[in-house]
């Protein structure tokens, strides 16, 4: 389980471990999983390694492509991944996208448990001052009745 601090609250759970993170809502996210058309939030691989397989925090932690390590995985984690292309200011590439089976999303008064949200997994950080964890999609306020709405 995920759990998301600041704008909303998050517990992102798998496999019995659960973490908790400090996100952003991203107003302009508008990435999707280009498979299963999810929205996609965007975390700090160090934010989520305890929830991930060690095969694929090996190669994250040796600098090697984590893309290339999925095959490598058991077929029941292998199920939980996959690849989204990426284009921003500076460079391409492919980040692994990470589908945890459930994710609570505390936001003022409201807390929601959901199991729609996909992650791109990146090994840079997303903050300055490495305050941010995860950048989360929009499209998680506007069907909890905020941003958007």
């Amino acid at each position: 389980m995920i759990v998301i601090y600041r704008c909303p609250k998050s517990f992102i759970g798998d496999s019995g471990h659960e973490v908790s993170v400090r996100a952003l809502v991203d107003t302009g996210n508008q990435l999707r999983d280009p498979f299963s058309g999810k929205p996609l939030c965007v975390a700090s691989y160090n934010a989520l390694r305890k929830l991930l397989p060690k095969a694929l925090c090996a190669a994250y932690e040796a600098g090697e492509d984590p893309v290339s390590i999925l095959g490598e995985l058991a077929y029941e984690e292998f199920l939980r991944f996959g690849v989204v292309a990426f284009r921003s200011l500076e460079n391409t590439g492919m980040l692994v996208t990470y589908h945890p089976p459930s994710v609570v999303v505390e936001y003022g008064d409201r807390r929601e448990e959901r199991s729609d949200l996909v992650f791109a997994l990146t090994a840079k950080s997303l903050s300055l001052d490495n305050d941010t964890e995860v950048l989360l999609h929009p499209f998680i306020l506007e069907t909890m009745g905020g941003v958007g709405s």
